[in-house]
Order: structure tokens, then sequence, then C-alpha cells
């Protein structure tokens, strides 16, 4: 998220600003502010929880580019290490949903269909 707010708010602020022309990818400014946008408000609602299956994918698909396109050449180890994490972060997430305390669940009333976890304690 902080990593999209930079781009947002700080002097990257304007489409030539987020350097993506290097990239060879058609209309580089729509694309410079989709990943802003996707690294700012996906990481938000990752963090609440709130469409974080989504989210998690949109964050997956930002990664993706990421690694291939800019730190491949760089190597694994001190070049797309971070990438490659935040990458399985949000596969897992993708996977496994937001989880009990989201807003999702607790606001929304979306279930993810897992059973609840059992109470502990004896019926005694």
């Amino acid at each position: 998220m902080s990593h999209g707010w930079s781009k947002l708010s700080g002097p990257l602020g304007t489409p030539e600003g987020f350097n993506v022309a290097f990239l060879d990818l058609p209309w580089p400014g729509v694309w410079a502010w989709l990943v802003a946008l996707v690294e700012t408000f996906g990481g938000l609602c990752v963090i609440v929880g709130l469409f974080t299956r989504v989210a998690a994918a949109l964050i997956a698909c930002v990664m993706i580019v990421a690694i291939v396109k800019v730190r491949a050449a760089e190597g694994f180890v001190g070049g797309f290490e971070f990438e490659f994490a935040l990458l399985m972060i949000a596969l897992a997430l993708m996977l496994q949903g937001a989880g009990r305390l989201s807003v999702d669940r607790d606001v929304l009333g979306r279930d993810d269909g897992r059973e609840p976890l059992a109470e502990t304690g004896s019926d005694d």
C-alpha cells in the first residue's frame, strides 16, 4: 500500500513520473495509474479484508509484471525476492480468503464457506 501511495501523492504523481515507458507496454500512463491504484487501494482492501480475493488477484498480476518486466534480470537474491514474496502472499490470500476478522465477513455478511473453528471448553 505504501508503494502505491508514494506514487499517487509524491513527486511521482504524474503519469510521466511513474517511469513505466521503458516496459514497452501500450499506454504507459494508464498502466502507471492503474498499478498505483491497485497497490494503494488493493493493499488497503487486503488490510481490512474487503474484496480480499479480488484485491489479491490484482496485486498478484502487478507482482508478476514487476518480476518479469523489471526485476528478472537482477536474479532472485537482491533482485525480485521481495516481489516474489508479495506474489506468494497474494496467491495465498486468493486461495484462503480474508478470514474471520474481515469486512467481507463481519460487515457484508459474506462467508467463504469455511466451517467456524470448534469452541474450546467442555460441555460438562
